[in-house]
């Protein structure tokens, strides 16, 4: 409704959100959104053209409209939409919030103004919220029996003394509420199928300053530990195993971590899913650790709050003053700081407990980052780690790469999808995903003026973003983005003299499943998507009309130009054009790790959900329409996600590595 008012009744998805965000309301709170307003849509009548004042010419296949004035140029219609905006809620009890910000309703239709609008919360009881126009009733808190989903009842009389009854349901998860975090495993028989476990926190005794924030803070980790077979609930022989990227903390220990509405199975994939290999999965790698006499400690990073005002000490989400930290997506530095108080804690249960055991710590992805800053900076700062063997398993010590491509149909679609917006602007634009990306996506558009109409020219990308590198890698010049330029300088200057910021009093393995032989992954330029979206014409015969179209390409070859995204939709056509400036080749095909963000791009669009996987990003968009028929005409599925030069930390990257990689590494 606010795009149909050309942006001017209501408040646009963006604004809502920022206006929901500084309440900060606890988890045991919603606020309710009421959209009340006319509506009109074009007369067409896609049945029976005749009937309506659109008609379409087949021959020059375009609309136009009818001379017959009996019929209106557009259809008027009315909509109520009362729902809560939050999905789940969990508490021993609802507090149900009615406020007039969250109120839309268009007043130039006064006859269909609310005047009084009941609710029932599923419990038999009719609450008052809005009597004689206004709101009577601001809060309700409800009490609920059980856990489950609740529908709500809404019964509304308009000032024409006409009615109607509407409905909402909502998630209810019935717990007491963490008083600070959200805490693993609510499930107490949670993990008791690997015997003894126990969830465990960890606030850092060292702060870090992020290149944006205007203070120092400590951080929150959170981590659940596996005892190993037969032992008792103490920790002896640990392997410390660390979450990669992961905004929103999406993905959990166990599947049991999740609250009940979230895990779904054949779509969420929690870390123990992950660790299951062979197969039919019958293998799950915990499992074997702890025969083997380990105690398995997995380490996630949650999301929690800091108050803004010194001591800046992590509060309840609610809490006056306080800010949301996305801990999957924080600065690599401050996680990797939390990680070294955990090492601390646990080199110290360690003696407590009469053990000589060294640690054994494995980083996959940006766990891999994470543990490498931490590690290092115990080094420097003569802090003893007492870690025997430290494992890399495909994470980007010379950066990682989404591809342009990707990045940029996502752009281009979240000016129609508010999914594919949070997903930009959250997921891509996260402080993690800047530090590590070699080319990242910010549009530039041109424009061009005819008389008082402005449209855009030319859509491209911000180069200032792209083929980012620093002289500590082993460049001979810096580039990029400024947050990839300040990571890994601070990575490579964290650590003893000349160890490049790599932990050096300890064994070091480097895994990666790319190529050593120079295979690539694709060819330059080349489309790794293609989704078609059909809309059927009858007149009256029917026939397809080309609505939509998604493409994604590589990167062109170096010191080229080419498109790398296209988004049609109707009469809009975006394009979007890049150069690679990239001397090291195509990010997108050189030899390295895989990961399918072509393939999940396309899953989403198609309507289909897939599983989150542990090591990269998930997409999370749904463009399906009823009227419009997608067809999937080309989907790559892989792309180069860890370069190989990077996750073996190659000491001379700055050539072509597309043809020849047969080099002395660093790691």
């Amino acid at each position: 409704m606010y795009l149909a008012s050309n942006q001017l009744q209501f408040s646009s998805v963006e604004t809502l959100n920022n206006n929901l965000n500084p309440i900060l309301y606890d988890d045991a709170s919603v606020y309710m959104g009421v959209l009340n307003t006319p509506f009109q849509s074009v007369n067409y009548n896609e049945e029976n053209p005749s009937l309506g004042r659109l008609q379409y010419d087949e021959t020059n296949f375009l609309f136009y409209a009818s001379t017959n004035t009996s019929y209106p140029f557009f259809n008027s219609s009315f909509a109520t939409v009362i729902s809560p905006l939050k999905d789940v809620v969990k508490g021993d009890y609802i507090s149900f919030n009615w406020a007039s910000s969250f109120i839309f309703e268009n007043t130039l239709n006064s006859t269909k103004k609310i005047k009084t609008l009941t609710v029932n919360y599923g419990t038999g009881i009719d609450y008052t919220v809005i009597s004689n126009y206004v709101i009577a009733s601001a809060t309700q808190q409800i009490t609920y029996p059980d856990t489950g989903e609740k529908q709500l009842t809404f019964t509304v009389t308009y000032s024409d003394n006409s009615s109607l009854t509407t409905y909402a349901k909502i998630k209810y998860l019935k717990v007491v509420n963490d008083p600070l975090h959200r805490i693993m495993g609510s499930d107490p028989n949670c993990g008791t199928d690997y015997g003894l476990t126990e969830n465990r926190t960890s606030t850092s005794e060292y702060a870090f300053q992020g290149y944006d924030e205007p203070y120092a803070f400590k951080g929150f980790i959170n981590y659940k530990v596996f005892y190993k077979t037969n032992g008792t609930q103490k920790i002896t022989k640990p392997i410390i195993i660390i979450d990669g990227f992961d905004p929103g903390d999406k993905r959990q220990v166990l599947p049991c971590d999740y609250e009940p509405f979230e895990y779904k199975v054949g779509e969420s994939r929690a870390i123990s899913d992950v660790m299951k290999y062979g197969v039919n999965k019958e293998n799950d790698l915990i499992k074997e650790l702890q025969y083997k006499g380990y105690d398995v400690v997995i380490v996630n990073q949650p999301t929690y709050y800091i108050m803004t005002t010194p001591p800046y000490q992590i509060v309840p989400r609610g809490t006056a003053g306080s800010r949301e930290i996305d801990g999957g997506g924080d600065y690599i530095e401050r996680n990797g700081l939390n990680l070294v108080s955990l090492i601390q804690k646990i080199n110290t249960e360690l003696t407590t407990n009469g053990s000589t055991e060294q640690l054994v710590i494995v980083g996959p992805s940006m766990g891999g980052q994470i543990s490498r800053y931490a590690l290092a900076y115990m080094e420097k700062n003569n802090i003893p780690h007492n870690t025997r063997l430290w494992v890399s398993v495909d994470s980007p010590h010379l950066g990682a790469n989404i591809p342009l491509g990707a990045q940029a149909e996502i752009n281009l679609l979240k000016s129609s999808n508010d999914q594919a917006k949070d997903f930009y602007d959250k997921q891509l634009g996260s402080v993690a995903a800047r530090q590590q990306l070699i080319e990242f996506h910010k549009e530039i558009v041109t424009y061009v003026t005819f008389g008082t109409l402005t449209v855009p020219l030319l859509r491209t990308v911000d180069q200032s973003l792209l083929n980012a590198r620093t002289i500590s890698q082993g460049f001979s010049t810096n580039s990029g983005s400024s947050f990839f330029q300040n990571f890994y300088n601070n990575q490579f200057s964290n650590g003893l003299p000349n160890s490049k910021g790599y932990p050096m009093n300890l064994r070091k393995i480097a895994l990666v499943n790319g190529s050593l032989t120079g295979s690539k992954t694709g060819l330059d330029s080349q489309q790794t998507m293609n989704i078609r979206g059909f809309a059927d014409i009858c007149l009256p015969f029917c026939f397809k009309v080309h609505a939509a179209s998604m493409e994604v390409y590589t990167m062109p070859i170096f010191g080229n130009t080419s498109t790398i995204a296209r988004f049609k939709s109707a009469f809009t056509d975006k394009n979007t054009f890049a150069p690679n400036l990239n001397s090291r080749g195509n990010m997108d095909i050189i030899p390295g790790g895989y990961f399918d963000s072509y393939n999940q791009l396309n899953n989403s669009i198609m309507g289909q959900s897939g599983p989150t996987t542990n090591f990269a990003i998930p997409f999370h968009i749904d463009l399906s329409a009823k009227d419009i028929n997608f067809e999937s005409r080309t989907n790559t599925k892989i792309h180069s996600f860890i370069p190989t030069f990077s996750a073996l930390g190659m000491k001379n990257p700055d050539q072509d590595l597309g043809s020849k990689f047969k080099q002395k590494f660093s790691l």
